[in-house]
């Protein structure tokens, strides 16, 4: 099953809902966007998908603000080759009695393909990505195509204002590969030093307790966040 289809099974306002709470609308104006966002779904149902031997999972994430759910993209080619199940991760039940050394080693770990953004991907192929029915019935339907659409529509509703974004991305990549070239005190003139920033806005540095506590949290997070990517593709792959 691809993105569309799984899209044509849901129900639109459905959909639509959980994409304006995305969206952050206000509730005055939420039945009004509701409605608006149920008609640009349904403006996807010409759109031909196209496969690109692409895989979306859905799998729940951390960051500081807490969980939420991400569609992640794989490439399938990429799954098999990449994926060890006889990762580390595979023994890992809990977090919580890790050292700092054993959360900071551990949270290097990758033995699983690496995921990729397709916010500015043309929207016939992200139509076109394929979906697990184990893992969408895990995430919820509803929940996955609205955090496609989210994605999908990040820089806008037309794929005009996505070009535009691309353009500008683009853009601001070749304008960075320049200044890369450029002799080390050459390049600082187009960067502002933490330092600077901290005096500017008249910030408090962080104490080192601080910093080594956000240390933490930071591989706290991404340990999580890689065992969860690496448990929804083993399972992807367990698939019969």
């Amino acid at each position: 099953m691809n993105v569309k289809e799984l899209l044509e099974e849901q129900c639109t306002e459905e959909v639509a809902a959980v994409l304006a709470e995305k969206y952050q609308v206000k509730p005055e104006d939420r039945a009004r966007a509701v409605q608006r966002l149920a008609e640009f779904i349904r403006s996807l149902e010409p759109r031909e998908p196209v496969d690109t031997g692409h895989l979306i999972l859905g799998i729940f994430r951390v960051d500081e603000d807490g969980e939420y759910l991400a569609a992640c993209l794989f490439c399938k080619a990429e799954i098999g080759a990449e994926f060890r199940l006889d990762s580390e991760l595979a023994d890992l039940k809990t977090i919580e009695d890790l050292t700092d050394e054993e959360l900071e080693r551990l949270a290097h770990i990758r033995d699983f393909p690496q995921t990729y953004a397709f916010e500015f991907e043309i929207w016939n192929k992200i139509l076109g990505y394929e979906v697990d029915l184990r893992n969408v019935r895990a995430v919820g339907a509803t929940a996955l195509c609205a955090e496609v659409l989210w994605e999908m529509t990040f820089c806008g509703m037309t794929e005009e204002a996505v070009e535009a974004e691309r353009r500008k991305l683009d853009e601001a990549l070749r304008e960075a590969e320049e200044i890369s070239k450029l002799p080390e005190q050459e390049q600082k003139k187009y960067f502002i030093p933490a330092e600077e920033l901290f005096a500017e806005f008249d910030l408090p540095k962080p104490t080192e307790a601080e910093k080594r506590e956000r240390h933490r949290r930071i591989c706290r997070e991404a340990l999580t966040n890689n065992l969860r990517t690496w448990q929804a593709v083993k399972a992807y792959l367990a698939a019969p």
